[in-house]
């Protein structure tokens, strides 16, 4: 996805974007294709599910014991840990509770923001068919379920394997007979 595309499928009536400053990127190990998203586009300053971004998380990880270093902080997930992006374009959280060991989001920042336009376009197609209080009781119904699934197995083929980011956030879904998903 290309950072005009991103800025224009956000849209101005949700959560602003917050883009990066080229004197802060330039401090920073990253390939030229992620500082021009971060210029050009931004990420939302917060975003379902439960992201926080923005230049005021900046800075190196050097976490010890983390097998990356240098990795770039964008921002952080619900639970306060550092969403990075590594030298090499992909996009993790590291998770505190764990040593800071990292976990999968995305293989890239354009990869993120698409993902990120799927889940929320999730998020109103569930609350239009089961109700405005549906997604936040992880009352998915299973063929939007199966659609968004799809969709971002083919945008990024690992982002629904076991112990990622995303497959995380499936996991809090109520399955078909424990809830009484649609």
């Amino acid at each position: 996805m290309s950072p005009d595309r991103f800025v224009e499928a956000w849209g101005d009536d949700s959560d602003h974007l917050v883009t990066f400053q080229l004197g802060l990127l330039n401090q920073f190990p990253l390939r030229f294709v992620d500082k021009a998203f971060l210029m050009l586009a931004g990420l939302p300053s917060s975003a379902a599910p439960y992201l926080s971004f923005g230049p005021k998380y900046a800075q190196i990880d050097s976490t010890p014991g983390n097998e990356v270093k240098d990795n770039f902080q964008v921002g952080l997930n619900g639970s306060g840990d550092p969403v990075v992006v590594t030298p090499d374009g992909e996009v993790r959280y590291l998770n505190h509770d764990a040593g800071f060991s990292p976990c999968y989001i995305s293989r890239d920042l354009p990869a993120l923001a698409e993902a990120l336009l799927l889940y929320r376009r999730l998020i109103e197609d569930t609350i239009h068919a089961a109700g405005p209080d549906a997604f936040l009781d992880g009352l998915v119904p299973s063929h939007l379920r199966k659609a968004w699934m799809a969709s971002l197995g083919s945008l990024d083929p690992r982002a629904l394997e076991a112990g990622s980011f995303w497959a995380e956030e499936v996991a809090t879904w109520v399955s078909e007979g424990e809830g009484g998903a649609p």
